[in-house]
């Protein structure tokens, strides 16, 4: 399996949300291979930039595709 930038692995998050409503953290730091710890914080991350609502993170406030998703964090990294 191989590692997955940080960036990546935020997109796959917020498109988990927008497609599912919700994230399982424990899945979600297998389907990693990183720490739930990591998960959490990066939860923690996308509520501080406003991307999902702190304490609820079963919803995406302003992404309602999967597509959106992807275009918040190519933005904030500015990816092209």
């Amino acid at each position: 399996m191989r590692l997955v930038t940080r960036a990546e692995r935020l997109s796959s998050l917020l498109e988990m949300l927008v497609e599912h409503g919700r994230i399982d953290v424990e899945h979600s730091a297998d389907h990693f291979g990183v720490s739930a710890a990591t998960i959490r914080r990066d939860l923690d991350y996308l509520a501080d930039q406003g991307t999902i609502s702190p304490g609820d993170q079963n919803i995406i406030d302003y992404a309602d595709t999967a597509d959106e998703a992807w275009k918040i964090i190519r933005d904030f990294y500015d990816m092209s």
